[in-house]
């Protein structure tokens, strides 16, 4: 999976104190942006705490030749919103790192989609790096939005721990592919799988924050005579 849009998908990894360590997916927003779980930038349900020691790297695949095509990257900082970092609201489960490279311009990135009212029937996918596989492949569950609510999806596909942050993503004639959730509660089946869904509010604030590009550091250059 070497191609577009195999390769906005990444592994993230970081920690969240000198003892627990953390794996997630997230999607290349833009330029120098990742979206992922709001989970995954800020610990709300045990440590309270936001992650550090972060590493991105897309399209990661340990089975190829060229396990990191595009290398790996740092963060400079993550977002999430008031009504998780507050109270966990599952709604608002979804943030933005914000990168210290412009790879996005490398792998490019992948678009949003609203969908007003029920997406109930929706054919959907969920592509990451699910952590019984190992954690450093990319996989991918196909299936369908069964339930929906205001802020939320539920949804049949077989996913697992270390995918969280994915998108959960269709493929249509207006949009080839974009995300219409982040992937955020795996369970096993039949208990079903659920994420945000892109709602305007949500759109608008991975907008916003696509739009970040890090700025280019020049050091001076010194000749000695």
């Amino acid at each position: 999976m070497t191609g577009f849009p195999w390769t906005t998908i990444v592994k993230i990894e970081g920690q969240w104190d000198e003892n627990s360590f953390f794996e997630c997916t997230g999607w290349m927003l833009g330029p120098s942006a990742v979206a992922t779980a709001a989970h995954c930038i800020y610990n709300f349900i045990t440590t309270k705490t936001y992650a550090y020691n972060i590493t991105i790297t897309p399209a990661l695949n340990t089975d190829s030749v060229n396990p990191r095509p595009f290398g790996s990257c740092r963060i400079l900082r993550g977002w999430v919103l008031t009504p998780w970092y507050n109270n966990g609201d599952s709604g608002y489960d979804y943030g933005v790192y914000d990168l210290s490279c412009r790879i996005g311009y490398q792998t490019g990135y992948l678009g949003l989609k609203v969908i007003s009212g029920s997406g109930n029937g929706t054919y959907e996918a969920v592509p990451g790096y699910p952590g019984d596989k190992g954690g450093t492949t990319i996989w991918t569950s196909g299936g369908y939005v069964q339930e929906s609510q205001t802020r939320l999806f539920f949804y049949d596909n077989d996913t697992t721990g270390g995918m969280s942050g994915a998108p959960v993503w269709v493929t249509d004639a207006g949009c080839n592919p974009c995300a219409i959730a982040v992937n955020a509660q795996e369970y096993d089946p039949p208990t079903l799988n659920s994420g945000p869904r892109v709602t305007l509010e949500a759109f608008n604030f991975f907008i916003v924050h696509r739009e970040f590009v890090v700025s280019l550091s020049y050091l001076p250059i010194c000749i000695k005579e």
